[in-house]
């Protein structure tokens, strides 16, 4: 099968403690094929910094209501415009696997707008 993007389960996929594992106060929420959703100490920077840092790139951000227990608040907002904000103590990111519709960036170049730069 080719996918367009990366895979499910596809090989050499990073994991996202593997990706995203460097954030101050990280804590895995959730893994899937394309998607990571992990807690972190949202004050140290927003979750777009830490995805485009970690190879990849921000889908949107909730408030951990519970500060770093993955608790997402009843009725989150939605939206890739919150991935800047940086109002909340504890954050829970949730970020691509990849860049746009490939993999993570190498080293040394950050994700922005689906590129590596």
């Amino acid at each position: 099968m080719i996918c367009n993007k990366i895979c499910p389960g596809a090989p050499n996929v990073p994991s996202c403690n593997d990706l995203y594992g460097k954030a101050g106060g990280y804590s895995l929420c959730a893994e899937s094929g394309n998607v990571c959703e992990f807690a972190f100490n949202s004050t140290q920077g927003s979750c777009s910094s830490v995805c485009s840092a970690g190879g990849g790139g921000c889908i949107t951000m909730y408030n951990d209501v519970n500060n770093q227990a993955c608790a997402k608040p009843n009725n989150p907002q939605l939206g890739t415009n919150l991935c800047n904000a940086t109002n909340y103590t504890s954050a829970i990111c949730v970020c691509t696997r990849g860049c746009g519709n490939g993999p993570p960036c190498p080293s040394g170049q950050s994700c922005n707008n689906g590129n590596c730069q």
